[in-house]
Parts: C-alpha cells; structure tokens; sequence
C-alpha cells in the first residue's frame, strides 16, 4: 500500500509540475508561485528544474526584480544553478529592454557556463523588439567573444531592428555582411529590408533589393509585397501601390490587412476620402476583417481634405460599433472641426475623448488650432493653460496656433508679442509662426512691423516659402515690397 501511496504521490506531483510549466509559459506568475510552493516539496531531487520553471514564469513576464530574487533563493537554499538558469536571467531583463542588465548576467553565466546561440537570439530579439539598432549590432558581434558566431537568425533580428527603426542604409549593409559571413539571405532577410525601405517610403530602394532577392531565386513572401506597397503608399503614390497590391495577387499571394491599410491611408495621405472608402470595400470584399487602423485612415482620409465632418462622424460611429476608437480616430475629428472653424464641436470631441482615454498634446494642439481659426486667442489661451496644468508637451506648434489666434482676431501687436513669448519658453519661432504674425501685420497694413519681422527672420537663417511671399505679394504695396525683395535678392512683380 505505501508503493501504492507512494507513486500516486509521484503522480499528482508530476501532474502538478506540468501544471507549473503551463502556468510559466503563460508568464502567469501567481499562479506559478502558488504551484512552485506545492510542487518544492513534493519533488525535492528536481529543485533545480523547479527554480527554473519559476524563473521561466518571471523571464516570459519580464518580471527581472522577481527572477533574481528567485536566483538569491537558490543560492541560500543551495540549490544548483545551471546554464538555463542563467538565460532565464537573461531573458527576464531582455524582455524589459534592459540589455545592459541582460550582459551582466551573461558575463556571470559565461564564468561557468557555456553561452550559447539561444542566449543571442534572446538578446538580439529584444533589441529589435526595441528598434536598438546600434546595441543589436554591437550584441550580435560582441558575443564572438563567447565563441558564439552570427547566424541567418541573429541577422534576421537585426535586420528587423533595422526596420523598426527605418534605417535603410544599415539594413542594405548588413546584407553584404552575411555574404562575407558566408550565410545566404533568406527571405525573411530579404523582407525586412524591404520593410525598412517601405516605412521610410523609399521605393526605389525597395525595388532594388526586390530585384536583388529575386536574382538570388529567392522568391518574395507577403510580407515583402505588403512592404512594397507600403513604400508607394507611404509617399501618397496610390497608383503605384495599387499596381504592386496587383503584382502580389499575380504572385498567388493573397494582401493582408496590413496591404489593404496601406492602401486605405495612401489615400488618407492625399485627402481622398471616396478612394480610401473603395479600398475599405475591397479589404471586405477579400473577406478580411476591418481594423481600428482601417476605419482610421477614412477618418483621416476625411480630416485631410477638411471635410464633410457628417460623413466622417459617421464612419466614427462605424468604428464604435466595431472597436474602441483610439486617439487618432478622434483627433482627426477635432482636427477636422479645427478646419471648419467650429472651436465648440471640437471642445466637445476632445470631451469625449478623455472619458475613454487619457489625453496627450495631440487633441490639445487639434483644439488649439480650432481656436485659432475661429479667431479665439482666449480659448487658445485656456488650452495651453489646461496643457500646462496636466504637464503635457508644449511645442512650436502649440505656441505658432496662439500667435496665428491673435493674428485671426485682428489683434496683430499681440500675435508679434507672443513670437518673444515663445523665445522666452525656449520654443523658437519657425516659417511658419512667422508666417502667421506677418500675416495679421500686412492685413492691418504695419508695414513697419512686417518688414522688422522680416529682418528678424533673415537674421535667424529664415527664409521665406512660396506661401509666405504668396501672402506679400497680394497683401504688400508694390513699392513696399520691392523695397524688401530687392534687398533679399528675390524677383520683383511687375
């Protein structure tokens, strides 16, 4: 009976145990913690597979604190450590984006352990989670002193740092270093070339090392076409897009969301909203699913050309049913109010919008600019006060609404005051706030005041744009002007 006793005993511990590795793989701490207390005892000659099943739970939560005061308990507790120990370490403050930390613990591993490929993998994976290019790189040929070498892998997740971070010209490099590694570039490397070159919107490069990978009979996957698409979308190029989407189908490869969002804000870029709706329809029609990002980018479609704010409000009650609109989604409303003049509309989104979700600078900057169009300099006033109140970002932007609030309201001495305000807030003035304190000069005709801000613009290395001489052209005497453009060596009307 106590054999009987006995293996029933073992059992349920095993059974326990495997509940126990569940739990970490989930990265349910809790729930391992309570299973690691039962399972200790239970299993005394596997303490050491247990701490690190624990550890395994800390590491896939990114839990660090708790990992190593795991690693302490095993030490008081004189339970022996292993090289899977030490990655379990590693990868708990990887997953946190402390690489600094995770080398640490590799350099204690390495003092009894071997360090292996899967340790890189762990690091490297988490500076391209992270778009750490520089510290991927050094990590993947810094550890060579661990006599571990760079695989398709490691450059893989590099490759990838490279994308997040749209460094093309780093992302073409490193595709040569693998030759002279001699390790061929497979079509995950291929694409995420490709996909940096798309996030960055450059097409021609992208087109480049298409031709590259299919020269090398590497045949190109979705996410490559879906690339191509995006870097022809990301620069407004709809028709060019629409022909790689095409090139795609033709290849059997059937788009994603990902290409059909590509399309659908391609449009938006342009301030197309009847095309990014066909696209919409298209995405449906594929039997695709829509996203938050495809309602999006018809909103946007909708604030980019300034209207009508009916049709888009309609497209956000879409989204609604659908998803919770994120911040976007409503501040392309507020911008769209901001368009129209219409401060209250838009005061009454930005409402809405922080009872779901804590605000930034973007819907107070979108409010801002409302005011500003409406001629509102007080309410302009009152959103930089709430800004400042709830400690948020205060830019060029949020002062250049101000000044071209006041400029709106005829008000021009203080549009040009707050221009020294903006100084004094270490928010130097760019074209464009100049632009808007010229503006509400020349319709008072202070001619004075335009050309001294003019002169205060050559003195800062600021040139004026083909809106900006637009504007003295039309609003200027002749003479005034000619006065000032021969001065700047600029052609004169006639």
């Amino acid at each position: 009976m106590s054999v009987r006793r006995s293996f029933r005993r073992l059992s349920k511990a095993a059974e326990l145990a495997l509940e126990l590795n569940e739990a970490a793989t989930r990265g349910d701490q809790h729930r391992a913690e309570q299973l690691f207390q039962v399972v200790l005892p239970q299993l005394p000659e596997k303490a050491t597979r247990t701490y690190n099943t624990l550890l395994k739970a800390y590491a896939n939560a990114g839990s660090a604190k708790k990992a190593v005061e795991c690693y302490s308990q095993m030490h008081s507790s004189r339970v022996r450590t292993n090289a899977r120990t030490y990655g379990k370490l590693v990868e708990a403050y990887a997953k946190r984006g402390d690489l600094e930390s995770a080398l640490v613990w590799v350099a204690r591993m390495a003092k009894s352990f071997e360090v292996d490929q899967v340790v890189l993998n762990t690091l490297m994976d988490a500076a391209a989670q992270a778009g750490r290019v520089p510290e991927a790189e050094a990590l993947m040929f810094g550890l060579k002193q661990y006599s571990v070498q760079p695989t398709q892998e490691s450059f893989g997740s590099l490759l990838h740092a490279c994308a997040k971070a749209t460094d093309v010209v780093q992302a073409r490099g490193l595709l040569g270093r693998m030759r002279q590694s001699c390790l061929a570039p497979n079509r995950h490397c291929f694409s995420a070339v490709i996909d940096a070159c798309g996030k960055a919107g450059k097409s021609a490069a992208a087109i480049e090392v298409l031709a590259e990978m299919q020269s090398q009979q590497v045949a190109p996957d979705v996410v490559a076409m879906s690339s191509m698409v995006h870097a022809f979308a990301r620069n407004g190029k709809v028709a060019d897009a629409a022909k790689w989407l095409q090139r795609a189908k033709e290849l059997g490869l059937a788009p994603n969301i990902i290409t059909y969002n590509s399309m659908i804000h391609a449009c938006a870029r342009i301030g197309d909203p009847k095309q990014a709706i066909r696209w919409f329809e298209q995405l449906q029609m594929a039997g695709l699913a829509p996203a938050l990002a495809s309602y999006g980018g018809v909103i946007e479609a909708f604030a980019k050309k300034g209207r009508p704010r009916a049709e888009a409000q309609k497209w956000f009650n879409r989204m609604a049913r659908q998803h919770s609109p994120d911040a976007p989604a409503f501040v392309s409303l507020i911008w769209l109010c901001a368009r129209g003049g219409q401060f209250w509309e838009a005061v009454e989104w930005v409402r809405r919008m922080q009872q779901t979700m804590p605000l930034d600078d973007r819907p107070y900057n979108a409010l801002l600019a409302a005011a500003a169009q409406a001629g509102d300099p007080e309410g302009a006033l009152q959103c930089l006060e709430k800004m400042k109140e709830k400690s948020l970002r205060v830019s060029v932007l949020t002062h250049t609404n101000i000044v071209n609030a006041y400029g709106k309201a005829s008000q021009h001495l203080k549009a040009v005051a707050w221009l020294e305000v903006m100084a004094n807030d270490h928010h130097a003035p760019n074209l464009l706030s100049y632009t808007s304190a010229l503006e509400a000069c020349l319709r008072v005709a202070a001619w004075d005041e335009s050309l001294r801000l003019l002169d205060v613009m050559h003195q800062q290395g600021i040139r004026a744009d083909r809106v900006l001489l637009g504007k003295l052209k039309r609003l200027m005497p002749l003479e005034v002007f000619q006065h000032w453009s021969s001065a700047q060596s600029f052609p004169t009307r006639t």
